[in-house]
């Protein structure tokens, strides 16, 4: 003997196609809440890496103001937060090698070249991961 519905009821197969329904849009939400939240906390290291590249760069300038072209090495330098490369004589400023912030440390390196006697080029490299890096660059003349 079959079963009939009322008018306007719903069947169980139509609930549990409702339900996987639901619980895949559910499901997908979750998802992009997920990697929002990636992407958020990739977005504010990136900032706080590049103010850090940039508060380095601003201490190198102020010497450079300060204390004159001398400042600055001449010719090829590298000094690797990796390494702990030890300053020369306060060359490079503080953050330089680590610095942390939110729970996270990150590794300044300062390298540079002298492309001519009147022009010292700096470049400043802040990771927070191995295969993460901000990478700021500027030159300095007397």
């Amino acid at each position: 003997m079959a079963r009939s519905l009322k008018p306007g009821a719903f069947s169980i197969l139509e609930l549990l196609l409702a339900l996987a329904v639901l619980a895949i849009a559910i499901l997908t939400m979750i998802t992009m809440f997920i990697q929002g939240l990636k992407v958020s906390q990739n977005s504010s290291e990136v900032a706080t890496a590049t103010e850090t590249a940039r508060e380095t760069l601003e201490r190198i300038r102020w010497a450079q103001k300060t204390v004159g072209f001398t400042a600055i090495p001449n010719g090829a330098y590298a000094f690797n937060g990796w390494n702990n490369d030890p300053p020369n004589a306060g060359f490079p400023p503080a953050p330089y090698p680590r610095t942390s912030s939110n729970n996270r440390e990150f590794v300044v390196g300062v390298y540079g070249t002298q492309p001519s006697a009147f022009l010292k080029s700096v470049r400043v490299e802040v990771y927070w991961k191995p295969d993460k890096k901000v990478v700021l660059e500027t030159s300095f003349h007397p």
